[in-house]
C-alpha cells in the first residue's frame, strides 16, 4: 500500500482518477465552508455583524445549510459516477480474468471517504 494511504488505511483511494477526485472534493469541501461567508459578503456584512443581529445570524445559517445542500448533491453525484466505474471495472475484469483490479479497490475507498 503507498504511504500517502497508510494514514487512510483500510480505504485504498489511490489509483487512476485520484487527482480528479481529490480536486472534487476540495471543491465540495470549499462550497460548503464558503457559501454562508459568500452570503455576507453579498450583503455587505461581516461575521463581526452576527453577535448583534439575529435575523443576519439566520440568514447565515441558511447560507450554511444551503452549502452543506449543495455538497451532499455533489457527494451523491460522485457516488454515483464511482458506482458505475465500478460496475463497469467489475465488468471487464470478470471478463479479463475474475480478478479485482486496483481502480475498483481506489474506486471502492473514495465510495467510502464521500459516505
Amino acid at each position: 500500500m503507498a504511504e500517502a494511504n497508510r494514514r487512510l488505511a483500510p480505504l485504498y483511494i489511490k489509483g487512476p482518477g485520484y487527482e480528479e477526485f481529490v480536486a472534487a472534493l476540495t471543491e465540495i469541501a470549499y462550497a460548503v465552508c464558503e457559501h454562508g461567508a459568500q452570503t455576507f459578503q453579498a450583503l455587505g456584512k461581516s461575521f463581526d455583524d452576527i453577535p448583534g443581529d439575529e435575523e443576519l445570524r439566520r440568514e447565515f445559517m441558511a447560507a450554511c445549510h444551503e452549502g452543506f445542500d449543495q455538497a451532499q448533491a455533489a457527494i451523491g453525484q460522485l457516488i454515483i459516477e464511482l458506482d458505475a466505474n465500478l460496475r463497469a471495472e467489475r465488468d471487464r475484469a470478470e471478463a479479463r480474468t475474475g480478478m479485482v483490479s486496483s481502480s475498483m479497490l481506489a474506486d471502492s475507498g473514495r465510495k467510502m471517504v464521500l459516505r
